[in-house]
């Protein structure tokens, strides 16, 4: 029975993750068909990762209120259900929410998922076994969304990378309810916190967006710093409520404590760099090199091959060395690897790609699998899909304000040597080169603050 378990939430956290990257490969495709620019193709991006970060702790919350298998399917519907929308979209607005729908189902998904991980293998050996496998699944749905995604657009259409998506949901939710028993968290009552949701919700979509979309529309323009401005008053609002709630949604006295805070930190690391590098390693393919979508796709291969491979060895290199120098070894390795990368060259070839691609794949092996593992050390089994959700939020403003930062020095750097009036991915190929090696730079930089940032806080704190 825990064998089928682990398999559906491996498979969960393979598409939630997939759902990320197989829509890089396709962007192309898509503003084709639906005549949609640069600046508005980044909505199909960002409308996922707003939503998605943006609900994650009222995720986690309903998770534990309602019951987490029931939740569980509910999400795996809500991706089902915007996959469908998306595929059969003939104008650009109803596929931007068709990404809104996946990104709500990612943000019930990933808490419940966690948390049902955290609660059904109590055992160490047993439980480190089933976050590896867990973690692993996530790693291969990052790299191979690249993958399936360059496949499935070149053969069928950028819409078939919705509809695969469609039978594998619909598998997992007829499984499911066979395999998990329904569990709650205990002793609370049915509190939802509304004025908390309300603030916290509006305020991560508004300060998201202004970090996903400034680097394109600006920094100072009216709308983007009204979203900013109007999103950081919501956000001390929302602190404010929270510490006078008796059933918060976020319960403050969380941040204080070291591992969660951690785990929330250097999951936004990873996502700065690990995460980042995909979107940028595609425009360098398809852009600079002329790769069809297929054989960006198949290149991704030797990033998924060394994750693989440093996942399976990660727990023996945490118990041979600790945590807290497996975390930063893996955040070192990737910035070796994005070192690697600034030194691509506008006549490229995937064998120059490959050492980075190796290196800073071993390096995400190291990290991805144990990085949430100590969000929920020290705390109560009835609040985890909480904690849960905030290491997930932490990732994924992490990726935004990552995103955000590297996209001031791309914008320095254009101005320098590119045209300022065109959009990243429109800068002819040298051009282009060069920007995207400042990329890897501001990532290499990232990964060895995240490297530091890991002994300092885990130094002294045994993570099994």
């Amino acid at each position: 029975m825990k064998t089928r378990l682990i398999f559906i939430l491996a498979m969960a956290n393979l598409i939630s993750a997939m759902d990320f990257t197989i829509i890089y490969v396709a962007l192309p495709a898509i503003g084709e068909s639906l005549d949609f620019d640069g600046n508005h193709l980044q909505f199909v991006v960002s409308a996922y990762t707003i939503i998605y970060g943006s609900f994650l702790l009222f995720g986690g919350r309903i998770t534990d209120l309602l019951g987490r298998r029931r939740m569980f399917i509910f999400s795996l519907g809500l991706y089902g259900f915007g996959s469908f929308i998306g595929g059969f979209s003939q104008h650009g607005w109803l596929l931007i929410v068709a990404r809104g729908i996946q990104g709500m189902g990612g943000a019930i998904l990933f808490p419940a998922t966690l948390a049902i991980l955290s609660t059904s293998f109590v055992e160490q050996s047993e439980r480190n076994r089933a976050f590896m496998i867990w973690a692993s699944a996530g790693g291969i749905g990052l790299s191979s969304g690249m993958i399936l995604g360059g496949f499935l657009t070149n053969e069928f259409g950028w819409e078939s990378t919705f509809f695969f998506l469609i039978p594998v949901v619909l598998l997992l939710m007829i499984l499911t309810p066979f395999t998990l028993k329904e569990s709650y968290g205990a002793n609370q009552t049915r509190h939802y916190d509304v004025t908390g949701t309300v603030s916290v919700t509006t305020g991560m979509i508004l300060i998201v967006y202004y970090l996903v979309q400034a680097p394109v529309y600006g920094w100072l323009t009216a709308t983007t710093l009204f979203a900013a401005i109007l999103g950081t008053i919501l956000l001390i609002l929302f602190l404010f409520i929270e510490s006078r709630t008796k059933e918060p949604l976020m319960p403050l006295q969380f941040l204080r404590i070291r591992t969660l805070t951690g785990s929330m930190l250097i999951a936004g690391f990873f996502q700065m760099t690990f995460g980042t590098q995909y979107y940028f390693l595609t425009l360098y393919m398809q852009q600079v090199l002329s790769y069809t979508p297929i054989q960006a796709g198949v290149a991704f291969l030797a990033i998924s091959m060394a994750g693989i491979a440093g996942a399976r060895i990660v727990n023996r290199i945490v118990s041979a060395i600790g945590f807290a120098r497996t975390l930063a070894g893996g955040m070192l390795l990737g910035m070796i690897g994005f070192l690697l990368f600034t030194q691509l060259s506008v006549n490229g070839t995937l064998w120059g790609m490959l050492p980075g691609m190796i290196v800073s794949g071993i390096g995400s092996g190291f990290v991805f699998p144990i990085m949430f593992r100590p969000a929920s050390i020290g705390i109560d089994p009835t609040k985890h899909g909480v904690s849960s959700a905030m290491a997930s939020t932490g990732q994924q403003i992490g990726g935004s304000i990552g995103l955000a930062m590297i996209y001031i020095f791309i914008t320095l750097r254009i101005a320098e040597i590119g045209d300022p009036n065109l959009p990243l991915e429109s800068q002819n190929p040298v051009t282009l080169t060069h920007v995207l090696r400042t990329a890897f730079l501001v990532e290499a930089v990232f990964a060895l603050i995240g490297a530091m940032i890991a002994l300092k806080i885990f130094k002294h704190h045994q993570v099994l």
